[in-house]
């Protein structure tokens, strides 16, 4: 049986404070994942935390992120909530693959997401986001 556990991290918007998210990050997934995919658990949220702090402050106004780690018997929930301008994916942006082989400077971010992490975004009453990155033990064999 896997214990249940959970932990908030509150993110300044600043891309200085990766650093110390990534180490929480993971302190919180511990000896209990292996290294590669401690490595890409670690990449998706540092790619959706850098993407909400220079894409969704324009204005550069201070503000915070929220992220939440959960684990439960199936696996690993990461939920980020900001109050950053409305995100909405374009269905373009994220299954064009072949923008993958292409030299383009944009979009890899959501392509590396999406090809590890289920990844479900929810817009919050009264403005900013919700992005829910789940992984389940049965997919990190």
């Amino acid at each position: 049986m896997i214990t249940q556990a959970s932990k908030q991290i509150q993110i300044p918007n600043k891309l200085s404070s990766l650093h110390h998210i990534r180490r929480g990050i993971r302190i919180f997934l511990n000896n209990e994942v292996n290294e590669i995919w401690q490595f890409r658990i670690v990449l998706c949220l540092d790619e959706a935390i850098s993407n909400i702090i220079e894409h969704g402050f324009p204005d550069q106004r201070k503000s915070k992120i929220y992220l939440s780690l959960n684990k439960d018997d199936i696996g690993y929930t990461f939920i980020l909530t900001d109050d950053a301008i409305e995100f909405t994916p374009s269905k373009n942006s994220i299954d064009n693959l072949q923008r993958k082989y292409l030299c383009v400077s944009q979009g890899f971010g959501l392509i590396i997401i999406h090809s590890i992490m289920d990844v479900q975004y929810t817009k919050r009453d009264g403005g900013g986001n919700i992005l829910i990155l789940k992984k389940a033990f049965s997919d990190m064999d």
